[in-house]
């Protein structure tokens, strides 16, 4: 059994020497991976449940700050718990997570997609709240579609180069949404071969923000040998198991 661990800026703070410290710390414990949380506009009187969420808790953006961890660290896993898809453009963020895979050598490899539940949140993104769990299936579908082709944007699983290869069985790509906690959905049958990986929206669409309706945006695969991988919630490991030698002072005084 392998353990992750979160890093909760809200708690902790966004300092960046705070955050390395932790990450380096983690890794030398043996954790296999670090994840970090999202908001991306909190506002008063915003509430999860009957918690109320301060407008000033610090929410740094993860995948920002997973490429600051990725470059302190050398094997540690990337992960998002969790990163609210339906306000974020499918195709840039296929973009932003290839990048981050390919410049940590393959360590974006836990990411973990919900919901959100704070309305003004969605509001202020330019997304109807109501529409998010639609948004979110086909994000995803997107998602997979952009990661899933070959360098001439095929949207074939099959590739000359290993390195290129999607694989649905040896990689699956199977985000979760916090709104169950069932088990991972089955993945695609593959495409039909393409000249180009086209993402399309149908009359109705939601999955691309603010994006008109009965549109069609042809885009081809940004980094094809990056391959992310999605994992559900794991638990904090036991810090007993930390070598005497990789234990430094936790937390940070000041």
């Amino acid at each position: 059994m392998k353990f992750a661990i979160s890093y909760s800026t809200p708690f902790y703070g966004a300092d960046p020497d705070r955050i390395i410290a932790f990450a380096q710390h983690a890794e030398a414990c043996g954790f296999e991976g670090l994840y970090l949380p999202d908001h991306i506009a909190l506002y008063p009187g915003a509430k999860v449940g009957n918690f109320e969420m301060p407008a000033t808790l610090p929410y740094p953006d993860p995948l920002d700050c997973l490429s600051f961890v990725a470059a302190a660290t050398q094997r540690l896993l990337l992960g998002t718990g969790v990163l609210l898809l339906p306000y974020r453009h499918p195709v840039l963020l296929a973009k932003r997570l290839a990048t981050i895979d390919v410049l940590s050598r393959g360590r974006m490899r836990l990411l973990t997609v919900g919901l959100g539940t704070l309305p003004g949140e969605a509001t202020a993104t330019g997304v109807d709240f109501a529409t998010r769990g639609r948004r979110t299936d086909e994000a995803i579908d997107v998602l997979r579609l952009l990661w899933s082709g070959d360098a001439e944007g095929s949207a074939s699983t099959a590739s000359s180069s290993p390195s290129t290869r999607w694989s649905a069985s040896r990689n699956p790509l199977a985000c979760r949404s916090c709104r169950s906690t069932s088990a991972a959905p089955a993945e695609p049958p593959p495409a039909e071969p393409a000249d180009v990986a086209t993402a399309t929206s149908p009359a109705g669409c939601s999955a691309l923000p603010n994006a008109p309706l009965n549109s069609t945006s042809p885009v081809r695969k940004p980094l094809p040998q990056a391959v992310i991988r999605t994992r559900s919630n794991t638990p904090a490991g036991d810090r007993s198991t930390c070598p005497p030698s990789a234990s430094p002072d936790w937390p940070p005084k000041g």
